[in-house]
């Protein structure tokens, strides 16, 4: 992997956290193994821990980000995809088991509709 590729990535990777910790997780490990989540958070609420994948490119192809993310969770972890929807910065495409997929904003970089 080339340095730009491994630029995007952090930069996708730096925004995702930012937006886990606008909703008040807090991030427990981060990690450079290709059979690791790239972080591990912890939600504010319910307390369960989640191996985060997140994917930071211009077409997004869920079914094998979803099976990484899935095989990437150990023991006691569940999975948490996100992908970063181009052309919107800080705004990305997030499932995981439990819940329906959703988009998340930053609190930041939201625009309002206006009519």
């Amino acid at each position: 992997m080339g340095k730009a590729s491994r630029d995007k990535g952090n930069r996708g990777q730096s925004e995702a956290e930012a937006l886990l910790l606008e909703r008040g997780f807090t991030i427990t490990k981060t990690s450079a193994g290709r059979s690791d989540p790239d972080f591990v958070a912890v939600h504010p609420t319910n307390g369960h821990t989640y191996a985060i994948e997140v994917k930071n490119c211009v077409a997004i192809e869920l079914h094998p980000w979803r099976k990484q993310a899935k095989e990437q969770a150990k023991k006691g972890q569940r999975w948490l995809l996100m992908c970063r929807i181009p052309e919107h910065p800080g705004c990305f495409y997030v499932e995981c088991a439990e819940v329906w997929p959703d988009v998340w904003h930053s609190n930041d970089s939201r625009k309002r509709w206006h009519r």
